[in-house]
């Protein structure tokens, strides 16, 4: 629910922070708690001298289970499970009777308490316990000691009584936000006071399910800004503790209480890995990283939501990466400051060639390998391919020179997308593409724009998938035709951006633009039974090559020119039978202010067949079979100059210059078949797809897909 295994796998456990557990006492002689006892762990009340207590309620023992519980196999994992409790037991004598729940705990013992912790090396203090009226002076006095010395005050909110209606149904309107359990109990409430430099978390406890607070959890009212909510009903904890016939059991919980270890143990986690961290970064991680319930922002109901250490272990703020002249950003909180491109697959991800480090908000070191920043493509719609655009209006005229001027406007519901264009969203009927034309005798001028990262509908221009990398909204063509030969040029380009027109899965902020171009020249020959054209283009990419994205002027743009040839060529090998065959090879080179790319070789091709359905003998009207590869880089080098992974936190940076060849680890496949037959009024497409190795990576499942169309005209 609160993912600390984010943390763990980092090898992260709360090694060398001490939790101090102000309470009853904890029990002496369990599994889960012995092994991060502290041998320090006393007694502070007079001379009672008994820091460890054996109780009904085991109270002391739960909460320090919840916190640092060791990682042995049986019985509870506490959330830091590597941590040392330090138990100050600090209950008043006698007050424990006749009752478990009656313990009680007076101002003089918890200042006693605050003290012991802050001069015995507790980074934590854990207060699972409160009332509904201030402390004195001399508390108040001794927390500002242990804030003072660096410590992190965790606080449970409070429960409304058993006998008593439950907070949720208490009337928290303004008159009365201030009062509990509108606003969390003290010492929780001292949260609110700036003298303690937000140091100081007030904890409420979620319901069983996670989703929404407990009825019986006090509110955050005054304290939203430092009030977090972690599990705390129906808690499963004490594992092991032999009850009073000997016998180990479990034992089950429901309050703030066994909520506030929880956030105690998070925060001994971060201590544990960024020991750069002071006690008031630690707190704002904590509260900032939350996963927000109720209304949207902090609120006085949830306060600023529920304790997510997942987030709390990913960097706030810009990813600053270090290089010889200064930082690069590569992220934010709305994620990398890039996207990648499907020909390079896996290659930069693959080895740690360009391992190295960067800061948050908080100059926490995150080791991170920098390919991770070019490599968060989308995965692919499974979009069908081929079919007709339905023309929803134009106008010919012939002039007076003896041209012929065309304009129309297309409705693309199936458009023909070259396989592996990245992260464009398909979406039915609403893709609009305007073109016009001029033709007088052997000369074709056409002009067209549409929908961004589609490709010009010029009749009789072959398709290849290194122009549509451009992403193109404008293109323009002008041909000549002598005989059986057309020579044409042609060109076009747009803005790639993270809109309606370019969806990236979020990975790139919204307004941010990086443009790209094409142009090539063409010669195709035509006969009756065979077309066949050859190319030569360029592809110039400001923000990254072959189809990778970052803002023009970002650190992490990689500007980049890709030289390309392509062949293509149609064979009606009889009536009712079209083959098709295409291939494209590309070498590109890219200059990028951390990255540069020199030599890389690409590839992608085609093959399709398209057969009336009366020549292979099955009911239908036409059927289409397409095997294909996307661009995929085939070698290629990538260099930088990068700051090494250093061995120890706070060692000095080095820096060495990094050197990585490219190839994915797989070859992604695309194979589609296509099924068209009269339904009534009109025309039944049926569409099956499947991708091996996608995103050109070994590791891919395969992906498939099957759809169902009718379209009819009226």
């Amino acid at each position: 629910m609160v993912h600390p295994e984010a943390a763990w796998s980092r090898g992260i456990t709360g090694q060398g922070v001490t939790i101090a557990i102000i309470d009853e006492g904890v029990e002496q002689g369990t599994h889960d708690l012995d092994p991060n006892l502290s041998s320090q762990s006393t007694d502070v009340v007079g001379t009672r001298n008994t820091p460890y207590r054996m109780s009904d309620a085991k109270h002391a023992t739960m909460v320090a289970d919840f916190a640092a519980a060791a990682f042995d196999n049986r019985g509870t994992v506490g959330v830091a499970y590597n941590a040392t409790i330090l138990s100050i037991r600090s209950d008043s004598i006698g007050s424990c009777t006749p009752t478990p729940d009656d313990c009680t705990f007076n101002d003089s013992n918890l200042t006693l308490a605050l003290d012991y912790a802050s001069t015995h090396g507790a980074k934590v203090a854990n207060m699972s316990l409160g009332g509904d009226t201030a402390q004195s002076g001399n508390f108040v006095a001794a927390l500002g000691r242990a804030v003072s010395a660096g410590m992190v005050v965790v606080a449970a909110a409070g429960n409304t009584p058993d006998s008593g209606p439950s907070a949720a149904a208490a009337n928290c309107s303004a008159a009365n936000i201030a009062n509990t359990p509108c606003s969390p109990g003290w010492p929780a409430r001292y949260a609110t006071q700036p003298g303690f430099n937000g140091q100081i978390i007030a904890v409420g406890a979620l319901n069983a399910a996670g989703t929404d607070i407990a009825d019986y959890s006090y509110r955050a009212g005054v304290a939203q800004d430092f009030y977090l909510l972690a599990p705390g009903t129906d808690v499963v904890s004490g594992c092991g503790i032999p009850d009073t016939g000997g016998v180990p059991s479990c034992w089950i919980g429901d309050g703030t209480s066994f909520a506030t270890p929880v956030v105690s143990g998070a925060a001994a986690l971060l201590f544990s890995g960024f020991p750069n961290l002071t006690a008031h970064d630690v707190v704002d991680i904590l509260l900032r990283s939350a996963r927000d319930l109720g209304a949207p922002g902090t609120d006085p109901i949830y306060g600023r939501g529920a304790l997510d250490i997942s987030r709390a272990f990913q960097p706030l703020g810009p990813l600053n990466v270090p290089n010889a002249t200064g930082f690069t950003a590569i992220s934010d909180d709305n994620g990398p400051g890039a996207s990648g491109s499907l020909a390079f697959g896996d290659s930069l991800v693959r080895s740690n060639a360009l391992g190295t480090v960067g800061y948050d908000d908080y100059h926490r070191l995150f080791r991170i390998n920098l390919g991770d920043a070019y490599h968060n493509a989308s995965p692919k719609q499974l979009a069908v391919a081929g079919g007709p655009a339905i023309a929803q209006g134009g106008i010919t005229v012939s002039m007076p020179d003896g041209g012929r001027l065309q304009v129309a406007a297309l409705a693309n519901s199936d458009f023909d997308r070259p396989t592996g264009t990245l992260g464009l969203t398909d979406r039915t009927g609403d893709l609009l593409n305007i073109s016009a034309s001029y033709d007088k005798g052997p000369i074709h001028f056409d002009l067209w724009t549409g929908q961004p990262g589609l490709s010009p509908t010029f009749d009789g221009s072959p398709v290849d998938d290194f122009s549509a990398l451009a992403g193109s909204s404008k293109a323009a063509r002008a041909g000549y035709t002598v005989g059986r030969w057309t020579f044409a040029a042609e060109g076009g380009g747009g803005n790639k951006s993270l809109g309606d027109e370019f969806a990236m899965a979020g990975t790139v902020r919204a307004n941010e633009e990086s443009d790209s171009r094409y142009a090539k020249l063409m010669a195709t020959f035509r006969d009756r039974y065979v077309s066949t054209t050859v190319g030569v283009g360029q592809l110039d990419e400001r923000g990254g090559p072959l189809g990778a994205f970052a803002p023009r002027d970002s650190d992490l743009a990689m500007p980049a020119i890709s030289r390309f040839v392509t062949l293509k060529s149609e064979w009606a090998a009889k009536p009712g039978l079209l083959l098709s065959a295409e291939g494209a090879l590309g070498h590109t080179d890219a200059e990028g202010r951390l990255l540069k790319l020199r030599d890389g070789v690409s590839s992608t091709w085609r093959l399709r067949g398209v057969a009336d359905c009366s020549l292979i003998g099955i009911s239908c009207t036409a059927m289409a079979v397409e095997l294909s590869q996307p661009v995929r880089i085939e070698k290629g080098t990538v260099t930088a100059y990068l700051a090494d992974q250093p061995a120890d936190y706070f060692a000095p940076l080095t820096y060495s210059s990094r050197t990585l060849e490219l190839s994915p680890s797989g070859r992604e496949l695309d194979l589609r078949v296509s099924a068209w037959r009269p339904l009534g009024p009109g025309q039944l497409r049926l569409d099956a797809t499947a991708i091996t190795n996608e995103w050109n990576r070994a590791d891919s499942p395969l992906n498939f897909g099957f759809t169902a169309g009718w379209r009819a005209r009226f």
